[in-house]
């Protein structure tokens, strides 16, 4: 799975609790400038993930509501895995 500018809702803290993502690999990018999606929604997203438990690579770039060079680079190497 990959997450890109994105967030977990709340109201999931029966179905995390499941471990539903175990043995799963999620890709989560993420810019540190943000402003529709804070950077802080990102790094909560990946703790929920890791709860529910996906092996979670994430990465963040200094960019926008978008996907910088280094998520590219990140996403292709993740979908290449």
């Amino acid at each position: 799975m990959g997450v890109l500018a994105g967030f977990v809702p709340s109201g999931l803290d029966d179905v995390i609790a499941q471990k539903p993502l175990s043995n799963k690999k999620v890709f989560v990018a993420h810019g540190t400038k943000d402003e529709t999606v804070k950077i802080e929604r990102a790094h909560e997203a990946v703790k929920l993930f890791e709860q529910a438990g996906a092996d979670v690579k994430f990465v963040e770039d200094e960019v926008g509501h978008k996907l910088g060079s280094n998520g590219m680079k990140a996403l292709e190497e993740f979908l290449e895995y």
